[in-house]
């Protein structure tokens, strides 16, 4: 029977993994955002689009504020991560709780943020692939 110092030793190592892997996906949209932010400020549109220039502008806008998100997000994994540690020494059935429900919401904000940038993603894609060069 394991005991339930093992329980929450393997709930902290799951929490845990769960957040590496939420980190290491953000440094490949990161590089995403990168090849995005560089598509956008090259030459393969076709220059007689109308309104090249302030659709190309309206995406690398909102590329920027992803960008700016993904590092605070990225900031916020990271001491939530840190903070993991505590619930090894939680004793109380509110300590294991108030860990659970950090650990819920920041799961809710990475998934919210994937999404909107999967959606942004696809609007680019979908907007671009019209308009490049031949």
């Amino acid at each position: 029977m394991r005991t339930e110092m093992e329980m929450e030793n393997k709930e902290v190592k799951s929490f845990h993994l769960e957040v590496m892997n939420w980190k290491s996906n953000l440094q490949t949209l990161g590089d995403e955002l990168y090849f995005l932010k560089k598509l956008l400020v090259s030459k393969a549109f076709e220059q007689n689009t109308p309104n090249l220039y302030e659709i190309l502008e309206k995406f690398s806008t909102k590329l920027k504020d992803i960008e700016e998100a993904s590092s605070m997000l990225y900031e916020k994994l990271h001491q939530h991560e840190n903070q993991l540690g505590g619930l090894i020494e939680c004793d109380t059935i509110s300590c294991d709780h108030y860990y659970n429900k950090n650990h819920k919401k920041m799961k809710r904000i990475y998934n919210d943020f994937c999404k909107m940038f999967n959606q942004q993603k696809n609007e680019i894609y979908k907007v671009t692939a019209n308009i490049l060069k031949q």
